[in-house]
């Protein structure tokens, strides 16, 4: 039966992440900091994650 239920259920923290199935938190890297103030920088949350800018963990209870 659970199998069934969560068979669609990402197993990856990316893919939950990007479909709002957990909570996380966002932390900026080392390359992130020293881009702050660079022109032409990622915007987004998503374009910062894939520049590796900004680095982030699950929350778990």
């Amino acid at each position: 039966l659970l199998q069934a239920n969560f068979a669609e259920f990402p197993d990856d923290l990316a893919q939950m992440r990007e479909q709002g199935l957990a909570y996380f938190r966002y932390f900026a890297t080392e390359k992130g900091l020293a881009a702050r103030d660079q022109e032409g920088r990622p915007t987004t949350l998503q374009g910062l994650i894939d520049a590796g800018h900004v680095h982030f963990e699950a929350l778990v209870y």
